[in-house]
């Protein structure tokens, strides 16, 4: 038996591992005076646009509000499913965390500035979600190291 052989290879970091502890979800017919007030309230930069089974329909980031109120839209008549940005780009939670640079090249060339991942269940059910930041940066070691994470207890 050779000595590579013999290392133990234990579970490697799955998306889940990695989520981010809270998601924000709203309906399609949301108004978007509420997702704004969500994001004040909560200092969160994007809320996932579901349907009533959880599944992913888009999502509204703090970009696409700004972006509304720099055309001066009439943001009191609008709703979520009316202005949600789609692709949104998922992972499977069970999924090995890959390499920033192979997960990059799933994301479309023309869709570069992706700054968010939904991680989804067996039957694309939106469970998490993923700040590609903190993939960035974990994803250079995960080729040569388990990496586990806690809770910073305070």
């Amino acid at each position: 038996m050779h000595m590579s052989d013999e290392i133990y290879k234990g579970p490697r970091l799955t998306y889940l591992d990695v989520a981010e502890d809270e998601v924000f979800m709203a309906a399609p017919d949301t108004s978007i005076a509420e997702i704004a007030r969500t994001m004040v309230a909560y200092w969160i930069d994007s809320i996932f646009i579901v349907d009533k089974d959880e599944h992913i329909l888009g999502i509204v980031t703090d970009g696409v509000i700004l972006n509304l109120v720099s055309k001066e839209k009439d943001l009191k008549s609008l709703v979520a499913g009316d202005v949600m940005a789609t692709p949104v780009y998922c992972v499977k939670a069970n999924e090995t965390v890959v390499p920033w640079e192979k997960l990059k090249e799933t994301f479309s060339k023309k869709h570069n500035r992706v700054n968010r991942v939904a991680i989804i269940d067996d039957g694309d059910k939106l469970i998490g979600v993923l700040n590609t930041n903190f993939l960035k940066k974990i994803g250079r070691f995960s080729r040569s190291f388990d990496i586990s994470l806690k809770k910073k207890e305070t």
